[in-house]
């Protein structure tokens, strides 16, 4: 759930902020708060599910992606910016859940 969510900031971000960092219309307003509210949503089930499963060390990286995450998405930064974070994020979610998943076979 919680990537799905990050693909969704990265699709409601790019349709609001321009390559320039400039929000493209009124319409775009309402898309990149969404944006902004699908980081707090992934954000709150991170620290609620998935973080206390996590090593210390990809923990650490989550909750630095996570800070960056919002950084970027509160400056209005340029997409590309943004959706670079959101898949480190994913990968590294992605693999904390692989290797959660080894640990109990």
């Amino acid at each position: 759930m919680t990537n799905a969510l990050l693909e969704r900031i990265d699709g409601e971000y790019a349709a609001a902020i321009n390559a320039s960092g400039d929000v493209t219309s009124r319409e775009g307003y309402r898309e990149y708060w969404d944006a902004r509210g699908f980081v707090v949503q992934a954000s709150e089930r991170y620290e609620g599910a998935i973080a206390p499963t996590l090593d210390d060390s990809a923990r650490t990286r989550a909750n630095d992606s996570f800070a960056e995450l919002q950084a970027r998405a509160s400056l209005e930064r340029p997409p590309a910016e943004l959706r670079s974070v959101a898949a480190d994020l994913r990968s590294t979610l992605s693999s904390a859940a692989n290797e959660s998943t080894s640990r109990l076979d």
